[in-house]
């Protein structure tokens, strides 16, 4: 099973972020890459293939990815690959169609004490609080970890921050 701790997961992550694959990349300042969407892991699986991953290994990987919001090619990388060095929220402040997504989940995993976990999730709560003061609003209450977002372009991009506590 192909996982972040696997040996060979930096060969997978770069073969599928790599412009035959996912081709992950900055078109005039904004990020792009290609991806089916949906439940399509097409380009995860051939390399798994060509990688020697079995059927059964291909199907617990899978099983593996879609559990940690890797449903498709590019959130495999986007959710599950740290590698990738593109925080999410970058991503979704750059599309150029002012919507985008938050999730909160799997933000405390690595912690090893409470006070780690409680440190992590405050650092969640300040980039969506410096979302806000940059124009992003949810467009509806958040389900099921999927928050929905989208850019008033009219906001003040400046607004004052928000205090430390």
């Amino acid at each position: 099973m192909m996982t972040p701790e696997h040996p060979d997961w930096a060969e997978f992550a770069e073969k599928l972020g790599d412009p035959d694959h996912c081709n992950f990349r900055e078109v005039d300042g904004e990020f792009a890459w290609d991806c089916a969407g949906g439940s399509d892991k097409t380009y995860a699986e051939s390399i798994l293939k060509n990688m020697g991953l079995d059927e059964q290994g291909i199907q617990e990987t899978f099983v593996y990815f879609d559990e940690h919001g890797g449903h498709c090619d590019c959130e495999i990388l986007l959710n599950i690959d740290a590698s990738m060095g593109i925080e999410e929220q970058e991503i979704e402040e750059e599309m150029e169609d002012g919507e985008g997504l938050v999730r909160a989940k799997w933000q405390m995993d690595g912690a090893q004490t409470l006070k780690e976990a409680a440190k992590m999730l405050r650092d969640f709560a300040t980039n969506l609080e410096e979302l806000e003061n940059k124009g992003w609003q949810l467009t509806h209450a958040i389900e099921d970890d999927y928050g929905h977002i989208e850019r008033d372009n009219t906001s003040n991009k400046h607004q004052k921050e928000p205090k430390q506590s």
